[in-house]
């Protein structure tokens, strides 16, 4: 679907949408109920933005159509208590699978794409009220891990496990590719790996302020970074060679943007404190 200008910042939702309608795995089922949330969170928020643009009503009378075309055929997962825990549990598996592949040290562009959608996910349980402070943060920290992690093959290197100021175990230095297809663009045959047992619940369980780590959000898929975050491009001129102090000082720096993009202005006031402290 062509998605008006006035919608732009909504792509990433209905992207996602289109994505999990298609799965034909055995699970489905909780795809099609979690894309039925993602165009319900775009027409929500779309309905905000599209005042004065008769393609944007256009397109938004499209997506309720397509909302009352599938509901029957979810039952009662549509109504917003459940839709909240599927919604929730699918955004914390992915987050789960992709944070497993990260401080595993075989993350790779596919990691990237699910750390990006992981904060799409979080994004459409705005819907269903106020994020608590450990999804909001997971949101967050999922977009910004996306963007280091391909900032990192950008500049040539190795993209570091963990987050920020972690200690990670040692990172072989030819790591496995993981089973992702990466010529498959959508998070489709990754639901498939969502399922299994292991990942049901997120691996991380150090204190939430651990997760405040290293670079800005941008882009995460095999496709071109221009693709996933529209309006956010990286001009900064490679970390590598930066004295220790300085590279932390800017990551926080670029943690802190990412927060204030995303109104956390408490978050963002911490990295920039954190920052000024990692100068001296």
């Amino acid at each position: 679907a062509v998605i008006p200008t006035s919608l732009k910042i909504l792509t990433a939702a209905v992207r996602r949408a289109e994505e999990l309608e298609k799965d034909t795995s055995s699970s489905s089922h909780e795809s099609k109920v979690v894309a039925y949330f993602c165009r319900l969170y775009v027409v929500s928020k779309g309905s905000k933005l599209s005042a004065g643009d008769p393609d944007a009503g256009k397109f938004l009378l499209s997506q309720m159509d397509i909302l009352e075309k599938s509901k029957p055929a979810l039952g009662p997962d549509t109504n917003k208590e459940k839709g909240f825990e599927v919604c929730k549990k699918f955004a914390l598996r992915a987050f789960a699978l992709a944070d497993e592949e990260d401080r595993s040290g075989v993350a790779d562009k596919a990691t990237a794409k699910i750390f990006y959608s992981a904060g799409t996910f979080f994004d459409i349980l705005e819907q269903f009220g106020e994020l608590d402070a450990d999804l909001q943060e997971k949101k967050v920290y999922s977009k910004w891990k996306a963007t280091d992690i391909l900032n990192a093959f950008k500049e040539g290197r190795q993209p570091t496990p963990g987050g920020f100021g972690e200690q990670t175990s040692e990172v072989q230095s030819d790591p496995p590719i993981p089973s992702i297809p990466p010529q498959n663009p959508s998070f489709l045959n990754i639901n498939a790996t969502l399922s299994a047992p292991e990942p049901q619940s997120p691996v991380i369980q150090q204190p939430k302020h651990q997760f405040i780590h290293t670079a800005p959000p941008s882009n995460g898929s095999k496709a071109p970074a221009s693709n996933i975050l529209p309006g956010v491009v990286n001009t900064a001129p490679p970390l590598s060679n930066l004295d220790p102090r300085v590279k932390d000082a800017v990551e926080l720096c670029y943690f802190a943007i990412s927060s204030m993009k995303h109104n956390e202005l408490g978050l963002a006031r911490d990295r920039l404190k954190e920052a000024l402290k990692r100068l001296g």
